[in-house]
């Protein structure tokens, strides 16, 4: 299973939960503020449901779309940049690791620059955490991520 959940009570900086139960259990937090900046073209802006649902949407599309070296991201920040890097994909199965790169600082991103910067810069990732999951898998937490969300707001 693959999740996204906001979290108000973890505190202003990891309040949006990734979790990945796979091959093996993965979980980390980051700040859904940069998130949501980086969904509307700023670089923070407030978190809210529909900033949270935006961005789930275009995890989503990404996800639904994903080819092999699509880099998604997840964790925005100063000094880098962290998300999901897909490695391989055959039919249904995703090779994706959670990797950063400190060759993009979280507060040049936006939806508009993402890829453009990925292209002109052609980072190094380095990696986290890797799993082989199915799209299916990934698109149906993001679903159940999605309809938790309505529940809780």
């Amino acid at each position: 299973m693959f999740t996204v959940t906001y979290d108000p009570l973890r505190g202003s900086y990891e309040n949006l939960v990734l979790r990945v139960e796979a091959s093996r259990y993965f979980e980390k937090a980051v700040d859904s503020s940069w998130l949501a900046g980086f969904i509307s073209g700023k670089l923070t802006a407030e978190t809210t449901p529909e900033a949270i649902r935006a961005y789930l949407d275009y995890l989503a599309l990404r996800f639904t779309g994903a080819h092999t070296g699509a880099f998604i991201p997840f964790g925005l920040f100063d000094e880098c940049v962290e998300g999901f890097l897909i490695r391989d994909v055959e039919g249904d199965l995703l090779t994706i690791s959670y990797s950063s790169t400190v060759q993009i600082a979280g507060y040049e991103v936006s939806l508009s620059s993402w890829e453009s910067l990925v292209q002109e810069r052609s980072p190094n990732f380095e990696e986290e955490a890797s799993w082989v999951i199915s799209r299916t898998s990934v698109l149906d937490g993001l679903r159940l991520s999605a309809e938790q969300l309505n529940i809780a707001t």
